[in-house]
């Protein structure tokens, strides 16, 4: 009768599991450095992949934020319980319905492609703005008649107006990120007191963040 054991499991790193991945995340940047990145954390490299995958789609927010929170609270999982197997078992299938296969970072090309699109229509958009308001100083007003100037001050109107709606926006998307994660302290907490700011409400500490960007 065969009696021999199989490979014992590889001991786990001292410390917390995620931000030792994070770590090398940043200092191994790049697909080719995956391997390199693993043994510096003192992982397997299937259990630093893992990890790795969970961080960057927990920073996706293409993802639906209650998606988002459910992998949170599993990354806190593995650095209280350090039980890597039972947070494969909980998540696996989440991570795999979001991330692209045969991709380091998760995302298609398409997504890639798409995303810097939009980023390079903003940064123009920003950029023409930017470009017009500072040409102001030295811009000579003529004579204008009263029709002329009705229809300067209209177009002028309406330009501070659409400014405004983007400012809007811009700062809609930090809000939301707050309110994302507030939503995620109280689903945690199981009631109304924020952890991360004890004897605050959440939706005042929400409400304050709205205020500041005003």
């Amino acid at each position: 009768m065969d009696t021999k054991a199989g490979p014992k499991p590889k001991a786990l790193p001292p410390g917390q599991l995620t931000l030792i991945v994070r770590q090398a995340m940043k200092d191994y940047n790049g697909a080719a450095f995956r391997q390199e990145a693993a043994k510096k954390t003192g992982l397997t490299q299937a259990t630093y992949t893992f990890i790795r995958k969970l961080i960057i789609l927990v920073e996706n927010e293409q993802i639906p934020w209650d998606r988002r929170n459910q992998m949170r609270r599993v990354l806190r999982k593995i650095d209280e319980e350090r039980n890597i197997q039972e947070a494969r078992d909980l998540i696996e299938d989440t991570v795999n319905e979001f991330w692209a296969h045969h991709t380091t970072d998760g995302f298609t090309r398409r997504d890639r492609a798409s995303h810097r699109k939009q980023k390079q229509i903003l940064e123009n958009t920003l950029f023409q703005i930017r470009n017009a308001c500072d040409n102001n100083d030295d811009l000579a007003i003529p004579g204008l008649t009263q029709e002329e100037r009705a229809q300067a001050i209209e177009t002028l109107t309406k330009s501070i107006a659409a400014l405004t709606v983007m400012i809007t926006r811009v700062n809609a998307q930090q809000l939301r990120k707050e309110k994302e994660k507030v939503d995620h302290d109280i689903k945690d907490s199981g009631g109304l007191q924020d952890p991360i700011h004890p004897g605050e409400e959440p939706v005042r500490r929400v409400g304050k963040v709205a205020a500041s960007l005003q």
